[in-house]
């Protein structure tokens, strides 16, 4: 018997999905205007995050870090405690830095018109 849509761990599980899958869309979003630029050496997600960051298109540079490890901790960790670490830094440092760079976005598209 599978465990219902409303149950406690589900919803956490989807949450933790949608955050890891917006954090890979981002890197590749950003990758895909770096390489647009012609940065062509970026390697994973880490060395877009930095060029992001030199470049100011995103600021908070430790915290878009934090997010990668959180992410990677998510896919391994079990632990309730953890879980509930990672989804306060959420509320409290990482939608900011998805706001922040949404509002950059809108800038650069803005500037191109």
């Amino acid at each position: 018997m599978g465990l219902a849509s409303n149950d406690p761990d589900i919803r956490w599980q989807q949450r933790f999905a949608n955050y890891c899958k917006g954090l890979e869309l981002t890197g590749n979003t950003l990758r895909d205007l770096l390489r647009s630029q012609g940065n062509d050496i970026l390697i994973g997600s880490r060395d877009t995050l930095r060029e992001a960051f030199r470049l100011e298109l995103i600021e908070e540079g430790e915290s878009w870090m934090l997010m990668i490890q959180d992410r990677n901790l998510t896919s391994h960790t079990y632990n309730r405690s953890t879980a509930d670490d990672i989804a306060a830094n959420i509320n409290s440092r990482y939608l900011a830095c998805f706001q922040q760079l949404r509002e950059r976005m809108h800038q650069l598209q803005n500037s191109n018109l």
